[in-house]
């Protein structure tokens, strides 16, 4: 029988000697399934100068742990001329890593390949499959094994293939925990959880270990810790959750829930395949991953894919995220941490008050999950990474996978990932040389006109084909013009991989919000084209980092010093042609170039100008018309305000964003700055300044519009300059409170004599 479903999460066990993937997801009629796939082989290349001799050695080879079990051939295209390579396969995926340290050894063998890909990405790749898509496969349902937690088991009779289709509603979950510790952060070593809330489309519950009379609906009282943990896990199986969201969860939640499962001699199983919940260490930090099931931890998301969509927000902290993206209505509630043992302990209203926080905590991560999710769903899908690593990954590696799915459709050989010697080397080189930036004429200017490139690095390595294979190539030495100010050339007979995969990028892109402008916003399908549409836009935009990063399979330094070069290039000459046409630049930053004219019709102008400059432009360059701003405040690199017809300002890093001053600081420097934008002359903004003094003076603020947080970075013994948050810091610890790496500390400078520093005092203090 035929079944289809959405591959929500991918892993694989070892059973009777052999290796089962194990597909997780929900099938076109919603029903929480897994498909077992047993016939399954871990393979690699050989590329070898004798095949017939390198054949027979693998044929009778047999290592420490591993033994070649079949080989076949294959033809690949390897460094631009159909080549052949042996395909040897192993029992085990463990064993692929063996078997190639053996046979790069061997005499004529040349280079192993694609032995370092993961077996379950190696998986998705050779079945042409996409996670977060649909999949069709002849399957027959069997048994389910004790201890799995869904509707459907499923056994591979045939391959699984990738269909069209839209993929079944998912359940989201979100969660948040609660831990008192009076004297300051809590630690999982001795702070109990005292509660935890749970958010679904059907159900928003506080589980709790107190319920005083009069409590919330919402608020179910259990025994205990214990009793917290377990109604969490059969709350989970309840719903069938397929996502469970929260906000930092790898770092604080999950990790504290972990260290307290063990202090109760509890094991904590919320996966739909058994097991605890496992940590998988990602370089600085370790995810928490439950099989069959996606912990969404909405941090990573908001640090990585969101980075350049944050905007002017004062920290990524949850508060100000959903300040940033929600409604008013739907943010989160504010309660001082400090005062979270003072509520528990008291009970009665401030209890309940308690328990609204950390409801609010869970819906607001909820309704972030709704927003967030479908467009990581499409990156996840674009990419063909799971979902689960979608969220956690680089932009280089999200660019190297969707690399690696073109080089296969095109019969391409994948290269290696660099090996941790020939890493340093390339980071030995050194930095590449950025872009060109014009320093502003600093001071306020009226009618600033803004252009842009159109996708500026992408479209240079499109319009000048760099990429690692065509990069000063063999084939066109002496031949090629040579570009940009370092001598580099391109191959002029073949196309590179990257510039093909980034023209089919942008293409796809235009395409994408050229139906959009055809459809209403509010619409599914136009929020569906959105997400496919920015995921698109992340890959783009990530294409010339991954050409020179170290850790790149597809690395050429020559080819990314090559495109910051012609961005160079391109942007003094947009600089000089603007000058022809009355155009003078203020400033120019990468990308983008901010002209005025002293003899005024600016737009008129800077249109005549981009018809000429664009004609010039080579292949799919093209410079775009941004838009009139009337007036613009210049600082210094990258410090600028605007403010068009309608009112609307344009900040970039002025200091109201930053996170380390106080808010009263932050909204008279925005007041002042819109002050200036809206009116032109500077009395007003004095006004603002004084005023602010005035109300300093007489006490006419709350403490909260002076206090200043920051976050440590490292151990208090570190500091070497005692700093006025070290100070403060040092005072705390003295008093008892726990002051760790990450703690934030909130400060008051005060009125008297002495350094800022010794003015520094904890908020309680004043």
């Amino acid at each position: 029988m035929k079944y289809k479903l959405c591959l929500l999460d991918i892993d694989y066990v070892i059973e009777g000697g052999k290796a089962v993937i194990r597909i997780f997801g929900r099938t076109e009629d919603g029903k929480s399934a897994v498909l077992i796939d047993r016939n399954i082989e871990p393979w690699f290349l050989v590329l070898s100068d004798d095949m017939e001799e390198t054949e027979k050695f693998l044929e009778n080879l047999k290592g420490e742990g591993f033994s070649i079990q079949k080989l076949e051939k294959e033809t690949r295209e390897y460094i631009g001329k159909k080549t052949k390579f042996l395909k040897a396969f192993t029992k085990l995926p463990g064993e692929v890593r063996s078997a190639r340290e053996k046979v790069r050894t061997l005499p004529g063998v040349k280079g192993v390949f694609e032995a370092d890909i993961l077996f379950t990405h190696r998986y998705i790749l050779d079945n042409s499959l996409r996670p977060m898509g649909m999949l069709e496969v002849e399957a027959e349902e069997i048994e389910k094994p004790e201890k799995f937690e869904l509707d459907l088991v499923l056994e591979a009779r045939g391959s699984p293939k990738y269909i069209e289709g839209e993929i079944p509603k998912l359940n989201i979950m979100s969660f948040d925990i609660e831990a008192s510790n009076p004297k300051g952060m809590p630690n999982a070593d001795k702070d109990p959880i005292i509660m935890m809330s749970v958010a679904s489309d059907s159900e928003e519950k506080v589980i709790s270990q107190k319920k005083p009379e009069g409590s919330q609906k919402y608020v179910e009282d259990v025994k205990n810790e214990a009793g917290i943990l377990k109604r969490f896990e059969e709350i989970i199986r309840e719903e069938d959750v397929d996502i469970l969201a929260a906000y930092n969860s790898d770092n604080f939640d999950f990790p504290y829930i972990r260290d307290r499962a063990e202090k109760l001699n509890h094991e904590l199983n919320i996966g739909r395949a058994g097991g605890t919940v496992r940590f998988k260490s990602r370089g600085r930090y370790s995810a928490a991953e439950s099989r069959g099931r996606i912990h969404a931890d909405l941090f990573h998301y908001v640090t990585i894919i969101l980075r350049g969509a944050l905007g002017q927000i004062n920290s990524r902290s949850l508060k100000s995220v959903a300040e940033k993206f929600l409604p008013e209505d739907s943010r989160k509630k504010e309660l001082d941490w400090r005062k979270m043992s003072e509520y528990w302990e008291n009970g009665g209203e401030q209890l309940k008050e308690l328990f609204d926080y950390s409801m609010a905590d869970a819906t607001v991560t909820k309704k972030l999950a709704d927003l967030f999710m479908p467009r990581e769903y499409e990156l996840s899908r674009l990419v063909r990474v799971p979902l689960f690593d979608a969220m956690r990954t680089t932009y280089g590696r999200l660019v190297e996978n969707y690399l690696m799915w073109n080089a296969i459709e095109r019969g391409l050989v994948i290269p290696n990932r660099p090996e941790q010697e020939e890493m340093g080397e390339r980071a030995a080189t050194g930095a590449i040389e950025g872009a060109y930036v014009k320093e502003p004429e600093k001071g306020m200017h009226e009618n600033v006109a803004v252009m842009d490139f159109k996708s500026l690095y992408p479209s240079i390595i499109i319009s000048h084909n760099i990429d690692a294979s065509t990069v000063n190539c063999d084939c066109c030495k002496g031949k090629a013009e040579k570009v940009g100010d370092i001598g580099t050339w391109m191959c002029t007979k073949s196309e590179g991989l990257m510039p093909i995969v980034l023209k089919n990028i942008l293409k796809e892109r235009t395409e994408l919000k050229k139906k959009m402008k055809e459809l209403e916003k509010s619409s599914k399908e136009y929020q569906t084209l959105d997400n496919r549409q920015y995921s698109l836009k992340i890959l783009a935009n990530s294409a010339y980092g991954y050409l020179a990063f170290r850790g790149s399979r597809w690395y050429t330094r020559e080819g990314g010093s090559t495109t910051t070069a012609l961005g160079r290039m391109y942007t003094h000459k947009i600089i000089d042609t603007a000058e022809e046409f009355g155009l003078k630049s203020i400033y120019g930053d990468t990308d983008s170039l901010f002209v005025v004219s002293e003899e005024g019709k600016v737009e008129e102008k800077v249109k005549k100008f981009l018809k000429k400059i664009n004609s010039e432009l080579p292949g799919v360059m093209e410079l775009e018309f941004e838009g009139v701003y009337k007036r613009g405040i210049f600082v210094s690199k990258k410090r600028y305000a605007m403010i068009d017809e309608k009112g609307d300002t344009l900040i970039k890093g002025l200091e109201f964003v930053r996170r380390d001053w106080s808010p009263i600081a932050k909204k008279t420097q925005k007041e002042v700055i819109e002050s200036i934008l809206e009116d032109g002359n500077s009395e007003k903004a004095f006004e603002i300044v004084r005023d602010t003094i005035r109300k300093i003076k007489n006490r006419e603020i709350t403490k909260e519009d002076v206090v200043v947080y920051t976050q440590l970075t490292r151990p208090l013994d570190k500091y070497k300059v005692t700093a006025p948050h070290i100070k403060v810091a040092k005072d705390m610890k003295n008093r008892g409170e726990e002051v760790v790496t990450g703690t934030s500390v909130g400060y008051i400078i005060t009125e008297g004599g002495g350094s800022i520093s010794e003015r520094a005092k904890q908020v309680d203090e004043v």
